[in-house]
């Protein structure tokens, strides 16, 4: 994911360059914008697929989240939580 957009920011950087240029062959032009299409469609094919964990290209099982939720409840905090089953603070005071 890093080197996309780091690629994305390269590709970015440079059409922007050949765009300001006049000399610049049109044909030049069309393919270094196709390119940061593509780019740009890849980074937000990627983030799409990242945002769905249980599903898509990079998914993970739910078993790999009940492991570190096991892990977390070794911890010291993991078995007494600072709040309640619904995520919400338990108040003390």
């Amino acid at each position: 994911m890093t080197a996309l957009m780091i690629g994305c920011v390269a590709i970015t950087v440079a059409s922007t360059a050949a765009f300001a240029g006049r000399r610049v062959r049109p044909s030049l032009r069309w393919t270094l914008l196709g390119v940061t299409a593509l780019i740009f469609t890849a980074s937000l094919l990627v983030i799409l697929d990242l945002d769905r964990p249980f599903g898509g290209v990079a998914r993970i099982d739910p078993t790999a989240m009940r492991a570190v939720e096991e892990q977390i409840g070794t911890t010291p905090l993991g078995a007494d939580p600072p709040c309640d089953l619904s995520g919400s603070p338990l108040d003390d005071s």
